[in-house]
């Protein structure tokens, strides 16, 4: 009898160092294949960008569910709005068609929404599989850092022809901050912006598959969008649609 205790007690105690050791190695084994397979876009941590001139090409004044901001472009083709495919953000959404073959797809997303939370996007941003240390201070510690890499992988799989490769960078204006999401150094078929505030998320995606301008969307085109973007005054519908020359 005494003999079997020992035999229990012995497989008890390797049992439970086997899922100690586990604890470690698991997320070690998978933190170590994922830094090895991730693509650059998940590598890509927000930089400053070098050029914030603003383009001052004639363009126009475009208003959506609230917000109002300039582009230096003035063929609008077609501009519809639609309701954003999100039952808890309760968003809006809609695209704009320029005849040079250019489209925008413009999505807000109210304060309190998950994705409205810019200090969330910092933290997913910043993330860089760099960070997943062998033999980290703690097993919780590694699976927060899995945790994000989930989360940016995710998050950059939404977006076309994941941009965010060629770089992401850290957008400001008197009142919003945010990111792009992929460099205009590049020609890519997509681009996207997104910019935060207290009243919440404002995201635009520049979709150039189309467009004629053989080297694509220019910085300071980009730069004119984000400084002139501003909520419009109380009695404005925030449903609004309004395009005016400028």
């Amino acid at each position: 009898m005494r003999l079997a205790k020992r035999i229990l007690g012995a497989i008890g105690i390797i049992v439970v160092a086997f899922i100690a050791l586990a604890d470690f190695i698991v997320p070690d084994v998978l933190s170590s294949y994922l830094k090895k397979t991730a693509s650059a876009s998940v590598y890509a941590v927000p930089a400053d960008l070098q050029d914030l001139s603003v383009s001052q090409a004639p363009g126009m004044k475009m208003r959506y569910f609230g917000y109002e901001f300039e582009v230096p472009w003035n063929d609008v083709e077609e501009a519809e709005r639609k309701p954003f495919a999100s039952k808890n953000s309760g968003g809006d959404s809609a695209w704009v068609r320029f005849r040079s073959g250019l489209k925008l797809f413009i999505a807000v997303d109210p304060a309190g929404a998950a994705s409205s939370d810019y200090a969330l996007a910092k933290l997913v941003y910043d993330f860089s599989p760099d960070t997943m240390h062998i033999w980290p201070p703690s097993p919780r510690t590694q699976y927060q850092r899995l945790m994000l890499y989930t989360g940016k992988s995710q998050i950059l799989s939404h977006v076309p022809s994941t941009p965010a490769g060629s770089g992401i960078f850290n957008l400001r204006s008197q009142n919003y901050r945010g990111f792009q999401l992929g460099s205009t150094q590049v020609r890519q078929d997509g681009l996207r912006l997104e910019l935060y505030s207290d009243d919440g998320r404002f995201a635009i995606t520049f979709l150039q598959e189309g467009y004629e301008e053989p080297a694509g969307v220019t910085q300071p085109e980009i730069n004119r969008i984000v400084q002139s973007l501003h909520r419009t005054t109380a009695s404005d519908s925030p449903k609004s649609l309004a395009a005016t020359s400028n």
